[in-house]
């Protein structure tokens, strides 16, 4: 489904107790919700503090709430942790000997970056004190990428030739951090550009998906040029669906007889991944270049496709319908005049999408847990509208849980509600839902294209 998501803020503390804790009594919830708010907003600490923290890191790691201190505070703190990395036990000091129980050095990173690394003589000191490519935690590799500092081309190039994935893959990903950023100057962009231009062939699934990402990022021009290329841009590379991607994601305008010509050469291997994936990014990218003259192409893949393809033929229709973001045009429409200004369509599209994406992750009692469902009582009447008839059983069996009433549309009384009701009745019908046939992914855009009217701004 088309629509985008706010990153969650920073929290400062991990939660104490499991979902399910939260579920059986909400008051820890709500107290936790008050310690975390609390901590957010009190003052930074003071410098004395920020000195014994980014001392303490060198023996242990830092609890949430600890690290939240440093964050607040990274420009009084940044001449401690240049300090500190110029210590050579510091530099080399790990928490344990699993590469996911981290270091004080990858702490220390992470926390400049914002700032644009360290300076330059210190980061010269660090990359000579590295130890061997190969031997180079990925996180720094990821770390060193993101800053983009001409010290570290030599150690980026040794980390995308690594024979170990890890350090290839997080290299590349670092990269990727520098699109619309003033990070990396035209020699190092260059220099990197180069080097991975190689890894458009791994064999591995990391370092595929991300080169031509980060290619697209380091020069787009030139990268367009390597992508849509005929060396890369062919029906028979197994990687072609991880270009397509990145070409999608980017924006990249594909033409349209490129397009058809690969959709043609690859339909008989996509009912099958990669294949039906790069059909699906495919299709998508000819909906944006030709619009409804691609119909016929898109209402092909409906009778044949598994579900990546028709639920990627279903957006190709709501895109050549005009239509590029029904998810955010609906939530600003509810942000500006609440839902009351909504109109049927929107309204139905806004409440199944919230529903949806919250069962799906973590079921009808995350759905009802969170401030979604407020508009729960509308969610049967919406799924039988969009043609999902056994979506609205399951859902309409959801809310008889909850008794006469239905769920309550405050959040807060809802929760106390949601202590009371079967968990596991509740469970089982998570399961209902996962197997039901009806894919909302399918049948939202192709209501959105429906209703194209109720979807575009009004002159």
């Amino acid at each position: 489904m088309s629509g985008s998501k706010k990153r969650k803020p920073f929290m400062a503390k991990k939660p104490k107790h499991n979902f399910k804790e939260y579920l059986k009594n909400p008051n820890l919830f709500r107290e936790e919700v008050r310690e975390i708010t609390q901590s957010e907003s009190a003052p930074p600490a003071r410098e004395s503090k920020l000195v014994k923290l980014v001392v303490a890191m060198k023996t242990r790691s830092l609890e949430h709430d600890e690290l939240w201190q440093l964050k607040k505070a990274v420009k009084k703190a940044a001449p401690y942790l240049l300090e500190a990395l110029r210590d050579e036990d510091f530099r080399r000091h790990r928490y344990g000997p699993n590469a996911h129980d981290g270091s004080p050095l990858e702490t220390a990173l992470d926390l400049l970056e914002p700032l644009g690394f360290p300076d330059r003589t210190c980061l010269a000191d660090l990359i000579a004190m590295l130890p061997p490519p190969d031997e180079v935690s990925y996180k720094i590799l990821y770390h060193l990428a993101r800053c983009g500092h001409d010290e570290a081309i030599e150690v980026l190039k040794a980390g995308l030739a690594s024979d170990r994935e890890d350090c290839r893959t997080y290299t590349l990903m670092g990269l990727e951090f520098l699109k619309n950023s003033p990070r990396g100057s035209a020699k190092f962009r260059a220099a990197l550009f180069e080097a991975t231009v190689p890894r458009l062939h791994d064999k591995e699934y990391g370092p595929a998906e991300h080169a031509p990402r980060a290619l697209l990022v380091l020069d787009r021009g030139r990268a367009e040029s390597v992508l849509l290329g005929e060396h890369i841009f062919r029906p028979d590379n197994e990687q072609i669906d991880d270009v397509l991607k990145a070409l999608k994601d980017a924006n990249v305008a594909v033409s349209g007889a490129k397009l058809r010509e690969l959709l043609a050469g690859i339909k008989e291997r996509a009912t099958s991944y990669p294949f039906d994936y790069a059909y699906a990014h495919a299709l998508i990218l000819l909906a944006r270049t030709e619009g409804p003259s691609a119909a016929a192409i898109f209402e092909d893949a409906q009778t044949w496709g598994n579900a990546k393809v028709k639920t990627a033929a279903a957006e190709a229709i709501q895109l050549a319908a005009g239509i590029a973001d029904p998810y955010g045009f609906v939530c600003t429409l509810c942000e500006q005049g609440g839902v009351t200004d909504l109109t049927k369509p929107q309204l139905y599209y806004l409440v199944l999408w919230q529903l949806d994406a919250e069962v799906r992750n973590g079921g009808f009692s995350q759905y009802f847990f969170n401030s979604s469902s407020d508009l729960s009582c509308y969610v049967v009447e919406a799924a039988k509208a969009v043609g999902a008839l056994e979506a609205a059983r399951i859902i309409q069996k959801a809310i008889a849980l909850f008794g006469e009433d239905g769920p309550y549309p405050d959040r807060d009384e809802r929760m106390d509600q949601l202590s009371r009701v079967d968990y596991e009745a509740m469970r089982k019908l998570d399961t209902e839902y996962y197997e039901c046939p009806e894919n909302m992914d399918e049948l939202l855009p192709q209501f959105v294209a429906s209703n194209p009217d109720a979807f575009k701004p009004s002159d």
